[in-house]
């Protein structure tokens, strides 16, 4: 997981994303922003610039994680699970798309994290990206109908 600088919650959601959009990434200044994320206020900077987008395609500011999928739509699909202590389960997730990011949200603050791999966190061997359920492996997987 990596963890997001950011706590206020008013700004985490998008620095969450600004963050999740560079863990894609592989270039070397992707990887130092993750790691210094408040050096010379990129991830605040890349937030707002993101915001601008949104205005821009006439979309009202984003806030929540449904409003920045709506930003990305044909870029990413935002899975978020959500931390309830016991166990995480899927809270929200957008349109299908081959890119996908991963966020873990915390039922206690509210704050957001992005998350590296989902099937660690879950604690199994393998995670279906298709259907978001984990599982002990591919073999033995069978999606579960999609959620009506």
């Amino acid at each position: 997981m990596i963890n997001v600088v950011d706590t206020y919650p008013e700004t985490n959601c998008g620095s969450a994303v600004v963050v999740a959009i560079h863990k894609l990434k592989t270039d070397r200044e992707s990887h130092r922003m993750i790691k210094n994320q408040t050096a010379r206020k990129r991830v605040e900077k890349e937030r707002v610039a993101m915001n601008l987008r949104a205005e821009h395609a006439g979309l009202p500011e984003p806030k929540t994680m449904e409003d920045y999928q709506l930003v990305f739509r044909n870029e990413y699909q935002f899975i978020v699970m959500e931390d309830t202590g016991k166990d995480f389960r899927v809270k929200f997730k957008g349109e299908p798309q081959d890119q996908q990011l991963y966020f873990i949200q915390s039922t206690k603050t509210g704050l957001y994290n992005v998350v590296k791999n989902p099937s660690t966190l879950v604690g199994k061997k393998f995670f279906c990206r298709k259907c978001q359920e984990p599982g002990p492996s591919m073999k033995s997987h069978k999606c579960k109908p999609p959620d009506i």
